[in-house]
């Protein structure tokens, strides 16, 4: 961020025989101000009219508002009349922003009526009164408005472009004037720039449902619902893997089992494994003798995910026995 300094006006006057003070508004201060304010013969010459000193500019803390400098003009009778100079304001800081860098400062005749110095002028509040010799003028084109020279209209910088509102802010129109207040999301930041507001280190200043993740973007936040649910991020339910057989990575020997947020992958009976993968048991062979089959009338054979008891001697299995018979399964 930079200075933004210049002329709080483009025309001054000042009496002769006395002295008229031209100033320095500062719309921006950041960092110490240098400089010097120079004058220029214009219709009146330096060391007659007016004292052809250049005055110094050091300003090394914030005025909050305008720094005046006085000019003194001796009373010169050799020329009568208005004359005027021009004051330019230098920056030894390259980075400061003049906003209005020379203006125009009248001398008037001891024998004029100063109509702006004695409030006889009809220049309405936003103008300003400028004396000339026998008269005067009301402007204020350079402050915010535009005009006829007798009365004024807000001129709006907004829309000519012609304001400095910085990044990330919005130029609004005032009477005589501009503001640039930030955008919606971004704050003023103590270098009077517009920073990004995180919205999601506040939880008050999002709307994210405490399912969902707060994502901070540039002026604004995304709501991004977590895995295993399912929404637009403000609203967040679970989703059922399970019924999308692409959403889950259960092998066929298994069964998904949905959960709150996620899911599970149970190896079905007769098989063993974490789920991912599930290979046979063989019941048959086991430590555990899961099978029961009685291994004196029959032999346990091992089958995917199962087993069965064959009789031996190819007997038959009767039913309503359970038991090998070599004869018939009749039941006495």
């Amino acid at each position: 961020m930079h200075n933004v300094i210049g002329f709080d006006r483009t025309f001054y006057y000042g009496p002769e025989g006395g002295s008229g003070a031209v100033c320095l508004e500062i719309a921006n201060y950041v960092k110490p101000i240098t400089g010097m304010i120079t004058t220029k013969d214009l219709t009146a010459t330096g060391g007659v009219d007016y004292d052809n000193t250049n005055i110094t500019v050091n300003i090394t803390k914030n005025p909050s508002g305008r720094v005046c400098y006085l000019i003194n003009f001796p009373d010169d009778s050799i020329s009568e009349g208005i004359e005027s100079l021009a004051v330019v304001f230098q920056s030894s800081n390259t980075s400061d922003n003049i906003i209005r860098r020379q203006a125009t400062v009248t001398i008037t005749d001891d024998d004029d009526v100063n109509e702006c110095f004695l409030g006889t002028h009809n220049c309405q509040s936003f103008d300003t009164c400028i004396n000339t010799d026998g008269s005067f003028r009301c402007t204020d084109n350079e402050r915010g408005f535009s005009d006829n020279g007798l009365t004024c209209e807000d001129f709006d910088e907004c829309a000519a472009g012609t304001h400095n509102c910085r990044d990330h802010s919005t130029c609004k129109n005032t009477a005589g004037s501009f503001e640039c207040p930030c955008n919606p999301g971004f704050f003023e930041g103590t270098d009077s720039a517009c920073r990004d507001s995180n919205e999601c280190s506040v939880a008050t200043d999002n709307y994210c449902t405490s399912n969902a993740t707060c994502i901070n973007t540039v002026g604004s936040f995304q709501c991004v619902c977590n895995a295993g649910y399912t929404g637009n991020g403000t609203f967040c339910e679970d989703f059922n893997e399970c019924s999308v057989a692409t959403e889950n990575n259960c092998t066929s020997n298994a069964t998904c089992i949905n959960t709150v947020g996620s899911f599970q992958c149970v190896c079905n009976a007769g098989y063993t494994g974490n789920g991912t993968f599930c290979e046979d048991i063989d019941e048959c062979t086991s430590n555990t003798e899961k099978h029961n089959c009685n291994l004196m009338e029959t032999t346990c054979n091992d089958i995917d995910g199962s087993f069965r008891c064959d009789c031996k001697n190819n007997a038959r299995f009767c039913e309503g026995r359970d038991a090998c018979s070599s004869f018939s399964c009749v039941i006495f």
